[in-house]
């Protein structure tokens, strides 16, 4: 994954452009990222620099960075809701978490 990440970064560098990549891999995030934003359930739960969020005491951004199993982002949701016979509909279902980073450089890193 290093590797891409270096592909990344240097096709960032070259052309200023901004990348957005979505991924729940944290130490690709943190070798890519000027900025991040943290999707939960459908809803933008954080957006800030990558010493804003790995700074931030958010309970859902610390747990999702930090890995950890305890915390607001529950495993077993969706085991809760089969077994009480509930329908499954896309809201009914366990948490969906994503992790969003944007390199920029210049100006464009103004804009944020």
């Amino acid at each position: 994954m290093a590797y891409l990440d270096d592909l990344v970064n240097t096709a960032q560098h070259e052309t200023g452009a901004t990348f957005f990549v979505i991924t729940h891999n944290i130490q690709s995030v943190m070798r890519t990222a000027d900025y991040m934003g943290l999707l939960f359930r459908s809803k933008l739960v954080a957006f800030g620099s990558k010493k804003a969020m790995t700074e931030s005491s958010d309970p859902i951004v610390r747990q999702f960075l930090t890995g950890q199993a305890e915390g607001p982002i529950g495993m077993d949701e969706m085991a809760e809701s089969d077994a009480s016979g509930g329908s499954a509909g896309a809201q009914d279902r366990g948490p969906a978490v994503a992790m969003g980073a944007a390199a920029t450089v210049g100006a464009a890193a103004a804009e944020y």
